[in-house]
């Protein structure tokens, strides 16, 4: 689907990285972002200021380190870090004891509480500590340009994953230290490179190398105007033939060495001369010229749906012709007068729009705005905060509070059981299955099923559980005429406050007016504790009748607790 060309849409392809570096100055210049990965990593500010902290935990004695701390961190000023360091050296000299220098400030005094969390870690996962106990991200956030700085920190990360990797495959301990060591010899060998900040609203630039096997919509060309360069000075591997022999493969191989003697003045001398007719110089434009043709392959074929060749004020790009002329520059591919090209696909000729774009000498410098870093908010630090879901035994409903009525009579008042009454749990089983219009057969395998799973040691009969459950249905019909009735009914209701509460019911009966809930409970203790036993359900009854009239709207509920082996109901009034 077409839509509007974005700056992160477009590439600008250079022939060398110091090419790349005046590109991206000339687009900051013009108030656009570029992306580009150079050297120089641990010396940008928000680099210096982790492994200042990394050192200053390696050796808190390091004062280099705190000073970086403190004008980077802290925000102290330089005069004031001087004028604090000689105070302090001159209390130490007159033996006056003073307090470690940095420590009335408060990243220090974390740092030195970190010391001794950070003794076992490994590095990437100290500068993880760091990075979220100082928050270091934001402060480096504060400077500017935060997408750059944080990507930056995330490049720093890679290097602390990478060292730690490089000591697993050698086998060797890895180390704070050794890792300070590696930054340190990577900076040196301008090995430490930045992040290359990209994104939508930032333009890519890149040498033409780089770019291989990418693709963005827009490509520009540039440097198409650059001079042929044959080098013919130094080392180089000179043969023969042309092909390898693979049992002997130095033959006719040479490594040959040409001095420049006359440094950069060395054109228009007898020795140029005799060069350029010397058929060393032919076989070496030659492949000059072959390196050109592939590297400007690369760069045309990057390209999805525009090509632009820049051209300057004196329209040139010697370049492309001697790629398409076989060496000859001088016969021009492309005419700015005219927006033919030379060059079809599949039968039809490629179009060309030239545009003129008469620019002044020098930019007005346009300042980019840098859109501002997005953080969570900082830590609040521990907090007791409330479990999602409620717990009725520990917490009470805001609903009125309930208490145990009386006990009412047993409904069943003969005994029932020949042998070993049956357990609470085989009754609640077989209560919440029993339905009295079930064949008998079908209620005699239940039980007996029943029966092996909940006490397979009892002695009670199956027939004890069916006469038990016709009693109970008939005092339920009695008691609680009902217009329809549910069974382990579940209950998930969300408080004001946005906690959830859930249960689920044994028994929920519709009897037209009122709603009824009946919960079993299991009792073995003495008549007189059936009240605490009671109590102990007060708030789970609280919240069930408040969640289900939240529910079904404000009908009257009436809940009862059914003893199940005192055969008796309590209501909670």
């Amino acid at each position: 689907t077409p839509r509007p060309a974005r700056p992160g849409d477009v590439a600008i392809l250079c022939r060398s990285n110091q090419d790349c570096i005046l590109m991206t100055e000339s687009l900051n210049h013009a108030g656009l972002r570029a992306t580009i990965a150079r050297a120089g990593l641990a010396q940008t500010a928000e680099a210096r200021l982790v492994l200042a902290c990394m050192k200053y935990l390696l050796h808190y004695q390091d004062s280099l380190s705190v000073a970086e701390i403190l004008l980077l961190a802290a925000k102290v000023p330089i005069e004031t870090i001087i004028e604090e360091r000689l105070a302090y050296l001159e209390a130490v000299e007159t033996d006056q004891k003073p307090l470690r220098w940095g420590r009335k400030y408060a990243i220090i005094e974390t740092l030195d509480k970190l010391r001794t969390r950070a003794a076992e870690l490994s590095s990437s996962e100290l500068l993880d500590l760091l990075l979220s106990e100082l928050g270091l991200r934001r402060i480096a956030a504060s400077w500017g340009n935060p997408a750059q700085r944080l990507d930056n920190l995330e490049m720093l990360r890679k290097l602390a994953l990478q060292y730690e990797d490089a000591c697993n495959r050698l086998q060797t301990a890895a180390s704070l230290g050794g890792f300070l060591l590696w930054v340190s010899t990577l900076e040196a060998r301008g090995h430490d490179l930045q992040a290359s900040g990209e994104s939508q609203d930032a333009v890519h630039v890149l040498t033409y190398h780089k770019s291989k096997g990418l693709e963005w919509p827009i490509v520009l060309c540039n440097n198409l105007d650059n001079e042929l360069r044959v080098d013919i000075w130094g080392l180089d591997i000179a043969f023969d033939r042309p092909e390898i022999d693979l049992e002997h493969l130095l033959d006719g191989r040479k490594v040959r060495y040409w001095v420049n003697p006359y440094g950069g003045q060395y054109a228009k001398t007898p020795l140029y001369e005799a060069i350029l007719a010397s058929p060393v110089y032919a076989q070496r434009r030659r492949r000059a010229l072959e390196e050109e043709n592939r590297l400007l392959y690369v760069g045309i074929t990057r390209a999805r749906d525009y090509l632009v060749f820049p051209m300057g004020h004196k329209p040139s790009t010697k370049w492309l012709s001697r790629a398409w002329h076989h060496g000859e520059e001088n016969l021009p591919v492309l005419d700015p007068d005219h927006s033919e090209s030379p060059w079809d696909w599949k039968g039809r000729v490629l179009p060309i729009q030239v545009m003129r774009l008469k620019m002044p000498r020098e930019l007005e410098p346009r300042p980019f705005v840098e859109p501002p870093a997005r953080f969570l908010a900082p830590a609040a630090g521990k907090k007791d905060h409330l479990p999602l879901l409620i717990d009725p035994r520990r917490e009470k409903s805001p609903s009125k509070p309930l208490s145990p009525g009386p006990l009412r009579p047993p409904y069943i008042t003969t005994p029932l059981f020949a042998h070993d009454p049956p357990s609470a749990e085989a009754l609640n089983a077989f209560l919440t299955a029993f339905y009295p219009e079930y064949p008998a057969s079908e209620l005699e395998t239940m039980a007996a099923d029943i029966q092996a799973a909940c006490a397979p040691e009892s002695a009670f009969q199956a027939g004890d559980l069916i006469s038990a459950a016709i009693a109970w249905q008939h005092y339920l019909d009695t008691q609680f005429p009902t217009r329809q009735s549910f069974r382990k009914y579940p209950l998930r209701y969300v408080a004001a406050n946005g906690r959830i509460f859930e249960t689920t019911l044994d028994l929920l009966l519709d009897c037209g007016s009122e709603w009824v809930i009946v919960q079993h409970v299991a009792f073995f203790g003495e008549q007189k504790h059936i009240g605490n036993k009671a109590q102990e359900y007060a708030a789970w009854a609280a919240w069930t009748m408040e969640g289900l009239q939240a529910v079904h709207g404000p009908v009257p509920i009436r809940t009862f607790l059914h003893f199940l082996t005192q055969h008796s109901l309590m209501e909670l009034v």
